[in-house]
């Protein structure tokens, strides 16, 4: 193991969450303690104390601009408008830029990674991010390689992870490239991080994909929605919306992208965890009421898209007990 390694928590302008800093420090920090490195941890920031919120801050170490070889920069999470955070970060999204070949490895927590995108670290990169802000992303980055379900996403030394505290995850996996195995075994046990998941697809609210303008995809998108429990077939969508099959995948998946087939499954899972999460109705019940007649197919399309059967979905996440 190399000596003297410069680890850094970036702290750029704008609302952070402060669990993403307060975890990256902690985590990180016990590693370094735990494997008996010798390793530098750093907070960087354009000013001596950082304002966390109204009750935590911290003492910065660094000015970003001072920084020479970085083995490994964290970027956290932040919270609020993206426009402002991008208006706030613009000369530290240049410093970004410019300072890339110097960094061995760079990491973004949640929303984080949308000041890596602006800084084109992450284009042809797999990315994972909060699902609230995953499409956001893609659309304003085409050219990021959106992996929407995952935890963790990696390539050439560029790490993403998803939303919130599956954060807490990518810093186990740095733990453990950095420091080795046991090491982050010891954290993940000290801080109770569960090392079994690898998808955040039970955590995805689907919300319609509407910001487009598409008059014929927001009609289809509207009739599915209404009409979700009962048989759809592409010919009568097609058939709803005067048009042909061929002209009306080619609008809808443009617009949403998704298939019709498959916004309908989505419109669907979405009722099913409403159901499991609020209602005592049985696995079979929900079942037929959300437009399936076979169990083993629905079981598979819920599991599909959230990661987990239906029975452990509701165990997770019943509000009725």
């Amino acid at each position: 193991m190399d000596n003297s390694r410069t680890l850094t928590i970036l702290l750029p302008e704008g609302d952070l969450v402060s669990c993403s800093v307060v975890d990256a420090f902690q985590l990180l920090n016990f590693a370094i303690q735990c494997s008996g490195s010798e390793d530098q941890l750093l907070f960087a920031s354009n000013k001596d104390f950082f304002p966390l919120n109204n009750r935590l801050g911290i003492q910065t170490d660094v000015h970003w601009k001072e920084l020479g070889q970085i083995d490994l920069l964290i970027v956290p999470a932040f919270s609020g408008d993206y426009a402002v955070i991008l208006q706030q970060n613009k000369e530290l999204i240049s410093w970004l830029k410019a300072h890339r070949k110097n960094i061995r490895r760079i990491a973004s927590l949640c929303f984080g990674a949308g000041l890596l995108a602006a800084a084109g670290i992450l284009d042809k990169h797999p990315v994972t991010t909060h699902w609230m802000f995953a499409d956001q992303l893609k659309e304003m980055y085409p050219d990021i390689q959106l992996k929407k379900n995952s935890i963790i996403t990696e390539k050439n030394g560029v790490f993403t992870s998803g939303g919130a505290y599956t954060s807490l995850n990518l810093l186990i996996y740095l733990i453990e490239k950095l420091y080795g195995k046991k090491t982050a075994i010891e954290t993940a046990k000290m801080f109770a991080v569960d090392l079994s998941r690898s998808s955040q697809s039970e955590y995805f609210v689907f919300n319609g994909q509407k910001r487009h303008k598409n008059e014929l995809a927001l009609q289809t998108q509207a009739y599915i929605e209404e009409n979700y429990h009962r048989p759809i077939n592409l010919k009568a969508l097609a058939e709803m919306a005067n048009t042909s099959e061929r002209t009306l995948v080619r609008h809808f998946k443009a617009s949403t992208g998704n298939t019709p087939n498959e916004y309908l499954q989505r419109v669907r899972m979405e009722r099913t965890k409403l159901k499991l999460e609020n209602t005592k109705e049985s696995i079979k019940e929900i079942c037929y009421s959300v437009g399936y007649n076979e169990l083993s197919t629905f079981r598979r399309t819920f599991k599909k898209y959230t990661g987990l059967n239906p029975l452990e979905y509701r165990k997770n996440y019943a509000v009725l007990s």
